[in-house]
């Protein structure tokens, strides 16, 4: 498999007049293609500082990252501009970018008819319900073609019924589209749903308590949930986090 990503002991401070606040503590792992990796942890600990060390939007103190590919970031919020269409919105990354191409219209049309938004095309995103509207940022985001999507904690906004659904959604159009995926969370039941690996996070400053790799990842997120080995892992990532 090709490594898309890799980080090497990376650490992250931040600064002020009286101390030195460190948030990430020799932070190694990696992804390949096509491969879904959880990164678990509690509120606060330094998860989507990590996410943002990957985009560049931080520079880690100490440490080495590697990127063999393209990223694709969506954001906690879908950040919709509620002025513009279901379509407007899918195309503004092409647009900011100057590549909204015939092709790339074309491909715009393939993944809004692909996805069941096409009824949806000329709505605004206060006539669509949370879970649509978090369908939408996604293909919004794949429209730029990433190979990698970094995803930091996109069900949050949702209530529960609509997370398990937007969930199963979510996981269909990643494995469909054939790209990977680095999937913050704090909530053990959505990393087991989604994952093909579970790295789970200490306390802040954030270090790596252990590595999961989950058995069930040939099921889809509906039904992992009804697997016996569901509750097996949950039981585990709990003690693991108890002892962390």
């Amino acid at each position: 498999m090709t490594q898309l990503l890799s980080l090497t002991n990376v650490s992250k401070s931040f600064f002020d007049i009286k101390k030195e606040i460190k948030v990430l503590d020799n932070i190694t792992f990696s992804i390949e293609n096509n491969q879904i990796i959880a990164l678990l942890g509690p509120s606060g600990c330094g998860k989507s500082t990590i996410l943002n060390i990957i985009s560049s939007l931080e520079k880690p103190t100490n440490g080495e990252i590697k990127i063999n590919t393209k990223l694709g970031y969506m954001f906690q919020k879908d950040a919709l501009l509620p002025w513009r269409s279901v379509y407007k919105n899918i195309c503004i990354g092409l647009e900011i970018n100057k590549i909204l191409t015939i092709e790339n219209k074309k491909y715009v049309d393939e993944l809004i008819h692909k996805y069941h938004l096409l009824e949806f095309k000329n709505s605004f995103p206060n006539q669509i319900s949370g879970g649509m509207r978090q369908r939408v940022a996604l293909i919004r985001t794949l429209v730029l073609k990433p190979d990698l999507l970094l995803l930091d904690e996109p069900f949050s906004a949702l209530d529960a019924q609509t997370k398990i659904e937007v969930q199963n959604d979510v996981y269909n159009i990643i494995k469909q589209e054939k790209k990977s995926a680095l999937i913050v969370t704090h909530d053990i039941s959505e990393a087991i749903a989604l994952a093909d690996k579970i790295i789970i996070l200490s306390e802040r400053p954030a270090k790596i308590i252990k590595t999961i790799e989950i058995a069930i990842n040939n099921l889809e997120p509906n039904e992992r949930r009804k697997d016996v080995r569901f509750i097996n892992y949950y039981d585990l990532i709990t003690k693991e986090i108890k002892k962390g």
